[in-house]
């Protein structure tokens, strides 16, 4: 009641006075400013060198205590754990974890550590106590006299010259629970100057009240509520702020007040101060030129120097650590080896990796390139690990909380390692739906064997920010860490805050929100950056216990409102150490400037366009993002006519980016094609153009030109009305067809009049479609106009005119078959003539000339005239190449009007088919090569060869055209077949089928066909051979003769020699293929019993030598 009391008075007054209620950081401030905290020292406190590490087993040199009060204070103690909590306090006044009589701890390590409390109570209710405490003697919690504290200060840290600073020390705690944020403060703090000022680093309380349920005797501690406590490791890696000086360490208790006192305080043990972690501990980092600059059109430097620096701020040694280089496509390593063994690194070791690195391809925009070092050591995880990468995938997420990318729109910029990360929102969206409970949840990890387990973990976190005028530290949204054992319930992971986790949760979740996780401790506060959360041993702590299969889920719970950007992870690590060492992956990017390389639009003349401007102004659009420099801007015209600005024809305009060249009066394009080059354009980087912008356009100042086709001498027959024909051409840029127009006896007709008949090319006027009824007996001339079609400029126009004459007309005839030149396969081909007239054809009297030979219709049987059709049947069969000349010299019309025109004609006859030449090898041919090229000739006069029959099976494998290579010449060409390029090859020994399937392409009748079979042999493989050996020449025919063999004997000639074991030649003879030797010499004599040296020697060198033996 008297705590109640108090604070309803205390939040009166300063609700009143402050109009708000005092925060955690005013409290812990006004105590600072006790005498006894901030007061400077009268001396210089002790230093001590880093690394430090003090047990107090040895006593505790320059650590210096101060009590508030006389109740209490900080002692070193022996063999604490002989202390027991009086019977008076426990049982009567408090309850605790443990059971009846309750003792003091042991110390964590050896029998000596420090202790807030007083060793005639075994508690911090002090010295004395009062043992009938009001109101009544049972439950009070145990009351002193007076609130007090006192503190317990370290010597000075020599820390300034550590780039950074690790902190950590073994505790043991109990006090009351309730409001335990705000009464029994545990504060950690540092001085940076000799202990003039404080900071306040921590405080151990949890930062929350208490619980409903929860009463004022009962105990909290390390263990949590109503538990054992238990000895906990807290680490610090201070900041930036303390590097470069050295620091003090104070550990001050605080009761605030004089109630619920009753319970065994705090314990300090093995404190360290390093730059590192007691274990081993690198530190990584990169050096390298960031962003890259643009020289000359290129990315500089490149390549480009990376180093890699890592250092052991540690206690302890890493072995075996190696650094792996990961890199993209895009980059390559010009110096040094993708691994680099750093071998062991003891602490304070600095050790650089230098490599060079190039980027093998310059990009034409700005891009960043990221690669990755990956760390590891004999010391790296032995257990689980998921980095989110979708490599390992140990976790399951639901439709909200899964595996994503930190290249989302939304979230953290980067990840711990590559880029993937589990999250809420994972899909990229800018907020987390209000309401959610969502969770991630790992496979089954099996412990079986294992002493030790270890969670860690990094989290990005954000969501609404903590009230800070809340009387206690309670958040909105959040998350936590919950565990299950072989199949159990959910448990949540330091459910009490007590600092199983480090660091440990943020607040509770507000019990008046719609949280789902609402009275549940959480990370409730957003990090703006990525944390790392490491755990105590759950298996020491017996919160997994051994052999055992355990789960982990990460549980996000949020309100109906005010929502941020969620929660990220990364980096997930469930192992038997602490703080292994890798695997690292170390991501890094290099902002890489594009070259931004101009390009060249071209806007007019467009290619293959024409003109008929003789000035024709050339105009180029410069694109690209950087601006281009004109006076480096060269257009050349048929590689003769140069335009620049320094030429004076060329301007530019930057706004537009437009490049424009014209030549200046007085000069002009000639007529018909001209080729444009721009290969020299720069821009202010000093990039050219990656191609150069080469064009063709046509300048044409001339207009279309008309001729007269039909009658080509301006001469009609009969026909008064007969339709005319003009051919309209121009080579250039061609006709335009809507210009077409004719004029005819002063009256003018356009291109769609149904007299006027226009194809393209060619114009028919006839005279009997138009209205007046004229004809060429009123008006002999006839105009034409026509235009032409330039794509640029005006088109060229002109008018011209023909006179026509009316006279009777002769018949025609024409060659239906064969076409003229035309290749025939038939012996038998015969002729065709269709002879027109228009009052008809007489049947008689045709006279056609066949190879001299003159033939007449009506009076020759092989020449027959029929419905106006001429036919001709050779009276003996052609001969192959017969070339077929003749000529229809006479024909008549019906009433015997003689021909003007002859027919002439000409065909040659195609008997046989294709012929086929080896090239090489040769039929019947030895050769050497298991790969040999096979290559023959095809040629066919007149016909001329039809690729599509080729077919080729060349042993046994079957050869497409495309699969070789065809060469023409002459009447055919060569066809080359390279086997190993198609995938196969001959074997030693073989003989070798060739197959080819070839037909000839006749312009009449069927095609003439052969297929052409050879054979060649691939020389079979020979080796160095002696045998037998030894031999005996006595003329009984069995082994008289030793022969010899050697590579390729059966295509390369070889010298053998034969020597004595003293080195004098006594036979030699030229061989080729297997050889033999019968024991004598140069001069035809037996040689004596012995070992002799033989050696062939092929295209002078030996390539066989060894010993034979002559027994006779």
């Amino acid at each position: 009641m008297r705590r109640v009391l108090f604070l309803i008075f205390a939040f009166l007054v300063l609700f009143s006075v402050l109009g708000a209620t005092p925060s955690r950081e005013e409290r812990i401030t006004a105590l600072g400013e006790r005498p006894e905290t901030s007061a400077a020292p009268r001396h210089r406190p002790m230093s001590v060198p880093v690394p430090y590490f003090e047990d107090f087993e040895g006593g505790a040199p320059g650590w210096t205590t101060l009590a508030f009060t006389h109740l209490c204070q900080w002692q070193l103690m022996t063999n604490p754990e002989t202390i027991a909590v009086h019977p008076s306090i426990y049982g009567e006044m408090v309850e605790l974890g443990d059971p009846r009589p309750a003792y003091l701890p042991s110390a964590y390590s050896g029998n000596t550590c420090w202790w807030y409390g007083s060793p005639e109570s075994g508690t911090f209710i002090g010295n004395p106590f009062d043992d009938s405490p009001f109101p009544t003697p049972v439950h009070t919690g145990g009351s002193s006299y007076e609130a007090h504290g006192g503190s317990l200060t370290s010597p000075v840290f020599e820390t300034s010259d550590l780039g950074h600073i690790m902190f950590s020390f073994w505790t043991w705690w109990e006090v009351e629970c309730i409001d335990i944020d705000q009464f029994d403060m545990m504060f950690i703090l540092v001085s940076k100057n000799y202990g003039v000022s404080w900071d306040t680093l921590n405080w151990l309380n949890p930062p929350f009240a208490r619980l409903p349920g929860w009463e004022h005797w009962q105990s909290y501690s390390s263990g949590g509520y109503l538990a054992p406590a238990v000895w906990i490791r807290w680490n610090y890696f201070l900041d930036s702020e303390y590097s470069g000086h050295d620091i003090m360490i104070r550990f001050l208790f605080d009761t605030q007040d004089a109630l619920y006192n009753g319970f065994r305080g705090w314990f300090i043990d093995d404190v360290y101060v390093a730059g590192g972690l007691q274990e081993a501990q690198l530190l990584r980092r990169a050096e390298y030129p960031n962003p890259l600059e643009i020289v000359d059109c290129r990315a500089e430097p490149n390549p480009f120097p990376l180093d890699f620096i890592i250092e052991n701020v540690g206690g302890e040694a890493a072995e075996e650590v190696m650094l792996t280089l990961e890199l993209p496509p895009e980059l390559g390593i010009s110096f040094g080896l993708p691994t680099t063994p750093l071998g062991t690194m003891p602490p304070g070791r600095v050790d650089t990796a230098h490599w060079q690195i190039e980027i093998l391809e310059q990009p034409l925009f700005d891009t960043t390139i990221c690669w990755g070092v990956i760390v590891t050591s004999a010391d790296s995880l032995i257990g689980y690990r998921d980095d989110f990468e979708g490599d390992t995938s140990l976790f399951t997420g639901d439709f909200l909380f899964d595996y994503c990318d930190v290249r989302l729109a939304e979230g953290p910029d980067s990840a711990i390692s590559g880029f993937g990360v589990a999250g809420i929102p994972s899909d990229g969206s800018e907020q987390y739906p209000p309401g959610v409970l969502s969770t991630l949840t790992s496979l089954e990890f099996d412990l079986t064997g294992w002493t030790e387990a270890f969670i860690s973990f990094w989290y990005w976190l954000s969501v609404p920010r903590i009230d800070p005028f809340g009387w206690s530290r309670d958040g909105e949204d959040g998350f936590l860490v919950e565990y299950q054992v072989d199949g159990g319930p959910w448990r949540q992971l330091d459910e009490y805050g007590v600092g199983l986790l480090l660091p440990r949760y943020d607040a509770y979740i507000d019990g008046w929100t719609d949280n789902p996780l609402a009275n549940r401790m959480a990370y409730c506060d957003s990090t703006g950056r990525w944390v790392e959360v490491v755990s105590q041993d759950l298996i020491g702590m017996g919160i997994f216990p051994e052999d055992s299969r355990v789960r982990v889920r990460f549980v996000f719970g949020s309100t109906s409102s005010n929502h941020r950007q969620g929660l990220f992870i990364d980096e997930f690590r469930l192992s038997t150490v602490q703080y292994p060492i890798g695997p690292y992956l170390h991501t890094f990017c290099i902002d890489v400037p594009g070259t931004r390389i101009p390009s060249a639009i071209l806007v007019m003349p467009l290619d293959g366009t024409s003109t008929s401007c003789e000035r024709q102004e050339i105009v180029v659009n410069a694109a690209g993002e950087s601006y281009v420099d004109p006076s480096r801007v060269v257009i050349w015209a048929n590689g003769e006519t140069r335009f620049s600005l320094d030429d004076g024809n060329l301007s530019f305009n930057a706004e537009m980016g437009r490049i424009a060249a014209q030549f200046p009066i007085g000069e002009a394009w000639s007529e018909g094609w001209h080729t444009v080059r721009m290969d020299t354009c720069y821009n202010i980087l000093g990039c050219n153009l990656e191609e150069p912008l080469v064009f063709e356009f046509l300048a044409d100042f001339s207009p279309p030109v008309a001729t007269l086709i039909d009658p080509p001498d301006g001469i009609f027959h009969m026909d008064v009305a007969q339709a005319v024909t003009i051919s309209i051409e121009d080579t250039l840029t061609g006709v335009d067809n809507a210009s077409i127009g004719v004029i005819f006896c002063g009256e003018y007709y356009g291109a769609t009049h149904p007299a006027v008949e226009w194809n393209g090319s060619e114009l028919v006027f006839h005279p009997e479609l138009i209205d007046s009824g004229r004809t060429w007996l009123d008006c002999s001339e006839i105009c034409v106009i026509a235009g032409d079609s330039p794509h640029y400029c005006p088109p060229n126009v002109d008018t011209t005119c023909f006179e026509i004459t009316i006279v009777l007309t002769p018949p025609t005839a024409t060659l239906i078959t064969p076409a003229i030149d035309a290749v025939s396969s038939c012996d038998d081909q015969g002729i065709v003539i269709a002879i027109e007239d228009s009052m008809g054809v007489s049947e008689e009297g045709a006279v056609l000339i066949v190879d001299g030979v003159r033939y007449v219709s009506g009076v020759d049987p092989e020449l027959i005239l029929t419905n106006d059709t001429l036919f001709f049947t050779p009276p003996t069969f052609w001969e192959h190449e017969q070339i077929v000349e003749g000529a229809l010299v006479q024909y008549y019309s019906i009433y015997h009007t003689p021909n003007v025109d002859t027919v002439e004609f000409s065909f040659i006859v195609d008997l046989r088919p294709p012929n086929v030449l080896p090239i090489s090898p040769l039929a019947g041919e030895l050769t050497p090569d298991g790969h040999q090229v096979v290559e023959f000739q095809i040629e066919d006069f007149p016909a001329g060869l039809d690729l599509s029959t080729f077919q080729v099976i060349c042993d046994g494998n079957v050869v497409n055209f495309d699969d070789g290579e065809w060469t023409p010449s002459g009447d055919g060409g060569s066809f080359r077949i390279r086997p190993l390029d198609i995938g196969f090859s001959f074997r030693h020994g073989d003989t070798i089928s060739i197959q080819v399937h070839i037909c000839d392409m006749p312009d009449f009748c069927a095609a003439n066909c052969t297929t052409a079979v050879w054979h060649f042999f691939i020389e079979p493989e020979t080796s160095c051979m002696a045998k037998p050996n030894p031999f005996t020449p006595n003329d009984d025919g069995i082994n008289d003769f030793v022969f010899f063999d050697y590579p390729r004997s059966y295509i390369r000639p070889a010298e053998m020699k034969i020597f004595s074991l003293d080195n004098i030649e006594v036979f030699s003879d030229e061989i080729q293929g297997v050889s033999s030797w019968d024991g004598i010499d140069n001069f035809g004599r037996p040689l004596r019993n012995g070992l002799y040296i033989y050696m062939i020697i092929s295209d002078g060198r030996v390539v066989c030598n060894g010993t034979v033996l002559l027994l006779r």
